[in-house]
């Protein structure tokens, strides 16, 4: 699936975060990496910065003793950050783009809302988001990703990241667990009961109550129906799966889980069910990716 994949790099230590799990990941896939590094400055002093980071690299390639070895390639672009990644991913056949969600320091840097958010909106390429931290694991401190949750709404539009989790999954031996939120009923009655009709839904308190039980459970029903499909067209596959199914609203219990659970990657794609959509990357993939100190591979549906 991957045959490229593109780290951008603004110079920072912080932006060069995901270096680490490229290489492996490169490795692993057998994908050709490229650096890309978008300048303002002097080139001769770019053409160093990125010679240190292939030498990095392929310091890590070696460490890491794999049998395949490492094609990297340095890239160089002037221009509007967000802009010019777009354009080369595009132009180049990029199959991933693996980029840290912060890089410089004060209005530059790179944040959800800026260079990483426009790169997802805009770009028709797989986006792997890490957060960076000074302490990013490198060479065989790179974790494989042995817990995928794969972020589903019962819509073709959110099932289009499943053959990229599965991928992950497939690489690194790993689980994926389907997550779809089941969202219950409204629990209390509307105040002016004489404005409903007396069939659906119901207009006493008591009825209510009763309604409300009736139809929670009918849609627990319909999110394991859905999920013992998805399950079993992954298993099919020879791959681990299993799911889950909360009951709730759907930001605040992914969140919950992500804060309750191991997961070493969080897939989604920025929208799901019902056009504009409750999952839009300003609503409930920016919230996901907040609360998750894990990489999210985030793409945005066809």
């Amino acid at each position: 699936m991957y045959k490229r994949i593109l780290v951008p790099l603004d110079g920072s230590k912080l932006a060069e975060a995901p270096l680490g799990y490229a290489v492996w990941l490169a490795q692993k896939s057998g994908a050709e990496l490229r650096l890309l590094h978008v300048y303002q400055g002097r080139v001769p002093a770019i053409s160093r910065y990125l010679a240190r980071q292939i030498e990095w690299v392929e310091h890590q390639s070696d460490s890491q003793k794999k049998n395949t070895k490492l094609i990297v390639k340095p890239e160089i672009a002037s221009g509007d950050p967000a802009s010019e990644i777009i354009k080369y991913a595009e132009y180049n056949k990029i199959d991933l783009i693996i980029m840290s969600t912060h890089g410089h320091t004060g209005i530059k840097r790179w944040i959800i809302g800026s260079v990483a958010d426009k790169v997802v909106h805009n770009s028709n390429r797989p986006v792997r988001l890490v957060k960076s931290f000074s302490d990013f694991p490198e060479g065989d401190g790179v974790q494989p990703e042995r817990t995928i949750l794969v972020l589903v709404d019962g819509s073709e539009l959110a099932e289009q990241i499943l053959p990229y989790a599965a991928y992950h999954a497939g690489l690194s031996s790993g689980e994926l667990i389907l997550l779809s939120i089941c969202e219950p009923p409204d629990i209390m009655p509307p105040n002016v009961y004489h404005f409903i009709p007396d069939s659906y839904p119901p207009s006493r308190p008591l009825q209510w109550r009763k309604y409300v039980e009736q139809e929670t459970q009918r849609r627990k029903q319909q999110c394991s129906l859905y999920l013992d499909k998805v399950a079993e067209g992954l298993k099919n596959k020879g791959l681990k799966v299993r799911y889950e199914t909360p009951l709730g609203e759907p930001a605040n219990e992914i969140v919950k889980y992500l804060e309750s659970n191991r997961v070493d990657l969080v897939a989604m794609t920025t929208r799901g069910r019902s056009g504009i959509s409750r999952w839009t990357f300003g609503s409930i993939a920016e919230k996901v990716l907040t609360a998750s100190p894990k990489p999210v591979l985030v793409i945005k549906p066809a």
